[in-house]
């Protein structure tokens, strides 16, 4: 009984001294976040692929630092806040963008971002919900860390189409 007791009081011990630290560490610093679905193929979780990417999500420093086109965010979704989605950014705070079907053209307000995903059939991104808040922005995805095959750096890069799309009323 004093054996299992002190095992116990040992693992209840660690529990309450790495938790905090990993808390803190996940809301200060980064966290690995799985990308489910089509919407960011063929960037991420391509079609011949049967497991889902995972990305690293940088929060130390993403808040001090203005986002770029480009990017690649993970953002709490508009219509379901349970939800998290990882999308591109497209338009900045003053830029003009036109939905991809071309039905309206929108300003970006202030404190807001234009985001979408690589797969323009398959994405619930701001074409259907319009600008998005950056406070919903959790974090910038860097780069692939699983799997291991796919390691590699996340560009921030627009498609021509997108940047066809965009007109800009600032410098970036």
């Amino acid at each position: 009984m004093m054996v299992v007791g002190t095992w116990v009081k040992k693992v209840v011990g660690m529990v309450a001294v790495f938790l905090p630290v990993m808390v803190t560490f996940d809301e200060l610093v980064g966290f690995v976040g799985r990308v489910d679905g089509p919407s960011m193929q063929p960037l991420l979780n391509p079609v011949d692929q049967r497991q889902s990417d995972l990305v690293w999500i940088k929060r130390w420093n993403a808040f001090r630092r203005p986002l770029t086109s480009g990017a690649v965010v993970a953002v709490k979704s508009p219509t379901d806040p349970g939800c998290v989605l990882i999308k591109r950014v497209v338009a900045l705070e003053g830029d003009a963008m036109e939905t991809r079907d071309a039905d309206s053209c929108h300003t970006i307000p202030q404190g807001h971002l234009w985001v979408e995903g690589e797969n323009a059939s398959n994405s619930r991104d701001s074409n259907l919900f319009g600008p998005i808040p950056q406070g919903l922005v959790m974090g910038q995805a860097t780069h692939i860390v699983w799997p291991p095959h796919r390691w590699g750096h996340l560009e921030a890069t627009l498609s021509p189409d997108q940047i066809a799309r965009r007109t800009r009323r600032k410098e970036e």
